[in-house]
């Protein structure tokens, strides 16, 4: 649906591994997702919790921070965090990547936890 009404092909979506925060109950997993610009677009920007990661509660650890980064067609890379009207030439890659942060001290997480979670990324 989201490819048929505008002008933007997804190239990626997936959870990221080691993105949420340790607690005794991980943090959220984040999601990258990547969008490709298949004709000029304009777009604005509010993403919030790029400079402070996003926090755990209760002793929890934070998240990896949250990220927008844009690829130009001529391989440059710029990350924003606030912007209105950016214009982004066709081929332009939108990465959007976030983290969410822990629940709780690490230390409480029970071993057998911990090890179930490595196998599963």
């Amino acid at each position: 649906m989201w490819e048929s009404r505008t002008p933007l092909l997804i190239e990626k979506f997936e959870l990221a591994a080691d993105s949420g925060g340790a607690g005794r109950l991980r943090g959220g997993t984040g999601i990258d997702t990547h969008y490709r610009a298949l004709r000029e677009v304009y777009a604005t920007v509010l993403w919030e919790r790029t400079r402070s990661r996003p926090f755990g509660l209760f002793g929890g650890e934070s998240a990896r921070p949250n990220q927008v980064s844009v690829v130009l067609p001529d391989g440059s890379v710029t990350e924003y965090s606030k912007a209105s009207a950016v214009r982004f030439p066709p081929g332009t890659v939108i990465r959007l990547e976030t983290g969410g942060g822990g629940l709780g001290s690490k230390g409480e997480r029970a071993p057998e936890a911990v090890l179930a979670d490595i196998p599963e990324g």
